[in-house]
């Protein structure tokens, strides 16, 4: 006769309990074509969408107003895209997994061809807030962007040790998935 164990992987650390569940990792070893690559998901009414590269889940339509990094910090914590809540900014790493240089010249953004997004008109700027900073002491804090636009990561300097300036504001673009805390 078998026996079906269940087990159930437990961590504690100080002041949290926590359950593990192995199957919220994020998957980075795929590169699938757009049109499988992306998955509207109707459980968010919609306005979400599955990255099936990463794991990651995409608000549908991002910011349409630019907001300073704190604002758009708070905004992706304060959000519920289809009703359901756990929202952040991303990564800097996360936020560049969907820059594709590939395709045709004069795309107005570099996402995959055929991607799912109901991107903002923004005229030629594109560019979004990540939660990744590095502090270093003789700069002061540097904030990282990716302009949608040109496809690449970009800095922005802040004068004080906490956030950039309250006049430096960008678009924002929320995730929803497991946080690799490494990475901001």
């Amino acid at each position: 006769m078998r026996r079906l164990i269940l087990v159930t992987t437990t961590i504690v650390f100080t002041n949290c309990f926590c359950l593990l569940n192995l199957s919220l990792a994020q998957i980075w070893d795929k590169n699938l074509p757009s049109d499988s690559r992306f998955k509207i998901l109707s459980e968010f009414a919609d306005s979400a969408v599955r990255d099936n590269n990463t794991g990651l889940v995409w608000d549908r339509e991002p910011s349409p107003e630019k907001v300073t990094w704190k604002e758009a910090k708070t905004n992706c914590l304060n959000m519920a895209a289809g009703g359901v809540w756990g929202w952040r900014l991303p990564s800097i790493n996360e936020i560049m997994t969907l820059v594709d240089r590939r395709g045709k010249p004069g795309r107005p953004v570099m996402l995959p061809e055929g991607h799912p997004f109901n991107l903002p008109t923004n005229g030629d700027n594109y560019t979004y807030w990540s939660a990744t900073a590095d502090y270093n002491p003789a700069s002061k804090s540097v904030f990282w962007l990716v302009h949608l636009s040109i496809g690449k990561a970009i800095l922005a300097t802040a004068a004080q040790e906490d956030a950039p300036p309250p006049h430096v504001k960008y678009f924002y673009w929320c995730v929803r998935g497991p946080m690799q805390e490494g990475r901001y």
